[in-house]
């Protein structure tokens, strides 16, 4: 494994199309860092730079200190698995774990005993005489995965490979792969475009959009604290929730609604250069607790439909002419077209910047 150092990484196609910007990022030994991010944001771009597939137009990315950009992806020895398997349907699934073996050189019994190991790693032993067409999907995928570890690699890169299953075999997999991960002490990149599959697998995550890095830290840090409106409204399922405000004071904010003007308070204070600015107001779903009843400081919002979800459900309503969403307890009853009383919690409100989308309170 590897330590893997990106210092201003910049992919330029056809002279001014800019797919990653900039990118500044170390992915630590034994760490797995996940890169998140909607279609086309550059994460595939980034991954395939540190892989020796595309380029590097500008910039240095280093191995444990060392420049590798001029080596090919065999001279940087990085394991590669993508959505798609790319196994060889015409060898068994130990022909196709022992390929990457042959080819450097490995003696045949050292073949048979890596591809021994890595088969009772990935729960591949049952199938090893097996041709691909005969494995299910979740099967050759593991058989990819596999293929890939097999020769011990400096950097682990995993690219959506998960992405086209179904979800109970995702869940599955991984925990397979956090496994394995854990087990072979890997240094992994993994790109996904879900959420869930980042927060579940990755020690950091490193949110990309429109080519630009826009925050790297752990679950925990991009939850409470994102630093702009982009990466707040990109985790959370639902996203989290959007409105405009102004700043009365630097600790209060008032909402306009159909019923009038209603101030919140917010427990920590913003720069006095913002009072009286326009700004935006966020908080996420399951911080509001509605109500049935007016209250002083409730936003009053309109039901309009109730999605249950086993032990909580989801309330969809109108706010300023806005959809917003409430995560509550079954204990509510209400039908659509009531007003529903929002109390939003004052620990857990976020105020972005109108123009800039910058978290004022990160």
């Amino acid at each position: 494994m590897s330590r893997v150092d990106a210092k201003h990484l910049w992919k330029i196609y056809q002279g001014s199309i800019e797919a990653v910007k900039d990118a500044n990022f170390q992915v630590a030994n034994g760490e797995l860092v996940a890169i998140l991010g909607p279609s086309g944001c550059g994460k595939s771009s980034t991954l395939r730079m540190i892989a020796g597939l595309e380029e590097i137009s500008k910039g240095e990315l280093l191995f444990d200190e060392k420049i590798v950009n001029h080596l090919s992806p065999r001279e940087r020895n990085v394991a590669l698995a993508f959505e798609t398997y790319a196994l060889y349907s015409p060898l068994t699934i130990h022909e196709n774990l022992a390929f990457p073996l042959q080819v450097i050189g490995t003696d045949k019994i050292g073949i048979d005993k890596k591809v021994k190991q890595i088969a009772e790693l990935f729960d591949l032993t049952d199938v090893l005489r097996k041709k691909p067409g005969n494995l299910s999907g979740g099967q050759q995928q593991r058989v990819s995965l596999a293929r890939a570890l097999i020769r011990n690699p400096n950097v682990t890169l995993l690219d959506e490979p998960l992405s086209h299953m179904d979800q109970r075999v995702r869940v599955v997999l991984r925990a397979t792969i956090r496994h394995i991960h854990n087990q072979l002490n890997l240094t992994t990149l993994y790109v996904t475009h879900d959420q869930e599959e980042a927060i579940s697998l990755a020690d950091r995550i490193i949110v990309m959009d429109k080519g630009i890095i826009q925050q790297i830290g752990t679950v925990e840090v991009l939850w409470n604290h994102p630093v702009n409106q982009f990466v707040a409204g990109f985790l959370g399922e639902p996203a989290m929730n959007f409105v405009p405000g102004r700043m009365e004071n630097s600790q209060e904010i008032s909402i306009i609604t159909k019923e009038g003007k209603f101030a919140l308070r917010i427990k920590k204070g913003i720069e006095n250069k913002y009072i009286g600015s326009e700004v935006t107001l966020g908080i996420r779903p399951g911080k509001i607790t509605p109500h049935l009843t007016k209250k002083d400081r409730l936003v009053p919002s309109w039901l309009e439909v109730i999605e249950p979800l086993g032990e909580s459900k989801i309330l969809t309503l109108k706010l300023n002419g806005a959809e917003f969403k409430v995560i509550t307890s079954n204990d509510i009853k209400a039908d659509p077209g009531q007003a529903i009383w929002l109390e939003f919690d004052s620990e857990d409100i976020h105020i972005f910047d109108k123009e800039t989308g910058n978290n004022l309170i990160p």
